[in-house]
């Protein structure tokens, strides 16, 4: 089994969910948690990047998965998600799959499917379902190190030079475009 590492962005406000991701429970279980057993299936390594709330997500976090998680603060939090993934990414050595927080429902196959199809050529692999990209991606190691000195502003126009050379993973799975910003998407995500 191909492990590669992880990053986990939960820094952000959350603010139109009026509640932090992080810590929504869905069968008595936190969302953070969810994620962090699925991660584990393919991550030794899996960073959890904190900014808004940082001490409340991390006592909540199971202590048997403290062994896998290295914590990053992003003190520039409130400048958007691109910043925590350039925080995030400064620590990793490998491959990394990066991974919103708002995604508790992919099912545990997809990862290691997912990260089994990567290979070392790709610059950047993302899940396609019914001819639509979505999340997680991974990115490669030499991509990432070229991240942590960019000067772009957002993920997607730092990827556009490196699209030549992405793989798309088709898959079934439909969680790879939640994005529950409020209580409404929740509540009909988990009636389907």
């Amino acid at each position: 089994m191909k492990k590669i590492n992880s990053l986990l962005l939960t820094a952000g406000f959350s603010s139109r969910m009026k509640m932090d991701k992080a810590l929504i429970k869905i069968e008595n279980e936190y969302f953070i948690n969810i994620i962090i057993s699925k991660l584990i299936l393919v991550s030794d390594n899996i960073f959890i990047v904190l900014g808004h709330h940082s001490d409340l997500i991390r006592k909540e976090i199971k202590k048997e998965f403290l062994e896998y998680i290295t914590f990053v603060f992003n003190e520039n939090y409130s400048d958007g998600m691109y910043s925590s993934i350039k925080k995030g990414v400064e620590s990793s050595d490998n491959h990394t799959l990066i991974h919103m927080i708002d995604q508790p429902f992919i099912s545990n196959n997809f990862y290691i499917d997912f990260v089994n199809n990567f290979k070392d050529e790709f610059m950047i692999s993302q899940p396609l379902h019914n001819n639509k990209v979505g999340h997680p991606i991974i990115l490669n190691k030499d991509i990432i190190k070229k991240m942590a000195i960019t000067t772009d502003n957002n993920l997607r126009d730092f990827l556009k030079p490196f699209r030549d050379k992405m793989n798309v993973f088709v898959t079934d799975e439909e969680a790879i475009f939640h994005n529950i910003n409020n209580q409404e998407i929740l509540k009909k995500i988990i009636s389907n």
